[in-house]
């Protein structure tokens, strides 16, 4: 039995087939994905108006619609206003007080980057802004410019070396005034927040004269998440007071050099007398509260390198006379090999530690050392480690 195609259908079925192969990887609905951060257009009132009505409310004009979840704890305010309410009006973020703006007062507010458009793209940085009800702003204001420490061109740590070759991004600086919490309190309060310019200058302004005390912290916020972490550079300055004559208070870059608090620190042990075995000599280091203990041989010269994170450091050495890494006897009569007494060291953030060793020449019995509560050499370095349980109380 012979059967007739349709070509016509045929064609148009194939026709139909292909365009729905088109359809699998053509560029989906809705245009290209919104990535552009929404942009403020007009700030009402405007940035340093004075005078204004506290019933007045601030309002927030943007360039594309906005997430209405984010817009209302977008706002921080400087001093904090209680009871703020937001609503949003296709571009316009409005915020508006139950009690009214306080009186005779500068109110500096922050749009933070927890603002984003309706397809979650968030301000590309924060947005900062002051008013006063006032009739004008108060005229002390503080300055200083930060600086970082002098590179250790002598790193051999390639590590240490790119980052001695690296340039400060000054763009990350931030400098934050705050006023210390009274008795029976124990959060201080933000008073004031400056960005550093392309050199690392900052100034905090509109503060009353007289004013103070203040604490202040100048650090590279490098995440960008408006406050100090672990391993950002800082400066802190407390006590700081504006006086009646004094409208203006210029910090000393002496006290601004921003230090790494947790940041690795350079020690270097030498010997303070080098002999033709010097190699032979072992410095070792224990963090207190730590049990990772670090063996540094010495060079040919007698020097042991290392680094340390800052805070107590428990360091000695010995004379590794058979070579094997280890604390031993050094003769066939038992005699432990030579050794220096444990020492604590405070180690201070950014500041590399140089230390003269004597050569190790105390001696024990190697037997007594099973007897000694504390070992002259940790015991993870110690040949044959003592029974603990055979130890005297």
């Amino acid at each position: 039995m012979s059967m007739k195609i349709d070509r016509r259908r045929f064609v148009g079925a194939s026709a139909g087939l292909g365009l729905a192969a088109c359809a699998e990887v053509g560029r989906p609905p809705g245009g290209p994905i919104d990535r552009k951060p929404p942009a403020l257009t007009q700030v009402e009132p405007e940035s340093l108006a004075t005078s204004v009505d506290p019933e007045a409310a601030l309002r927030f004009t943007f360039d594309e619609k906005l997430d209405r979840r984010s817009a209302k704890r977008a706002l921080v305010t400087i001093p904090e206003i209680q009871g703020l309410t937001s609503s949003l009006d296709e571009l316009t973020l409005q915020f508006e007080t139950e009690r009214g703006w306080p009186p005779d007062t500068v109110v500096v507010w922050t749009l933070t980057t927890s603002l984003t458009d309706r397809h979650r793209v968030p301000l590309e940085r924060e947005i900062r802004g002051a008013f006063t009800t006032a009739p004008d702003f108060p005229p002390g204001a503080i300055q200083g410019r930060a600086r970082v420490p002098e590179p250790d061109t002598t790193a051999t740590d390639p590590r240490q070396r790119r980052a001695a070759t690296a340039e400060t991004d000054w763009t990350t600086l931030r400098a934050v005034l705050e006023i210390p919490p009274a008795e029976g309190e124990r959060r201080a309060t933000t008073w004031r927040i400056s960005d550093g310019d392309a050199e690392g200058r900052f100034e905090l302004k509109w503060l009353d004269v007289p004013s103070g005390p203040f604490d202040l912290a100048v650090f590279l916020d490098a995440n960008a998440n408006g406050r100090r972490d672990e391993r950002e550079p800082v400066a802190t300055l407390d006590s700081l007071v504006l006086s009646e004559t004094d409208t203006l208070l210029t910090l000393d870059t002496e006290d601004l050099l921003l230090i790494d608090l947790e940041g690795p620190v350079p020690i270097r042990v030498a010997l303070d007398s080098v002999v033709v075995d010097s190699v032979a000599v072992v410095t070792w280091f224990e963090v207190d509260g730590e049990r990772r203990i670090r063996t540094v041989p010495t060079d040919t010269l007698g020097i042991a390198t290392t680094t340390a994170t800052p805070g107590p450091l428990v360091w000695g050495a010995w004379v590794d006379l058979d070579g094997d890494g280890n604390f031993g006897p050094a003769d066939s009569l038992g005699t432990s090999e030579p050794f220096a007494a444990p020492d604590t060291l405070e180690v201070f953030p950014a500041t590399p530690e140089s230390l003269s060793l004597a050569w190790p020449d105390s001696v024990l019995p190697f037997g007594a050392v099973d007897t000694l509560l504390v070992t002259p050499v940790p015991r993870d370095l110690v040949k044959s480690p003592p029974d603990l349980d055979s130890v005297p109380e």
